[in-house]
């Protein structure tokens, strides 16, 4: 009975990653969707130049949650505020602020065009 078990949750869970796996370095579903973003000159929140949304995705080679684009490069996020917003000026962070799963307190960092991660100035 136990080993019938352990074959149906294998898989059950071989299918629903099948689901969820647009291709091997990534899947989708265990991430939420998209993350909000804010388009910040180096981090400062008095000087938010837009606001906007990535989807995440699942990274198997990092375990956890990175950009779906950018190749998953936490970069990304102010590459992409650079080149789209002109009030960047080359010197945007993408900044994102969201609760600690474990704290319940929120917390704000940014990274940089080179991926250097930074908590968000005060």
């Amino acid at each position: 009975m136990k080993r019938t078990i352990v074959v149906v949750l294998v898989a059950l869970f071989m299918a629903v990653g099948s689901l969820v796996i647009p291709h091997n370095a990534y899947a989708v579903g265990f991430c939420g969707g998209e993350w909000e973003i804010y388009c910040r000159i180096k981090g400062d929140r008095s000087k938010t130049i837009a606001t906007t949304n990535f989807t995440m995705c699942w990274s198997w080679k990092h375990l956890e949650c990175r950009p779906c684009r950018g190749g998953g490069e936490w970069s990304h996020f102010a590459k992409w505020c650079n080149e789209n917003y002109a009030g960047c000026k080359n010197k945007c962070w993408g900044c994102s602020e969201s609760f600690g799963a474990w704290s319940g307190v929120l917390r704000c960092v940014c990274y940089d065009k080179n991926g250097n991660c930074h908590d968000c100035p005060n």
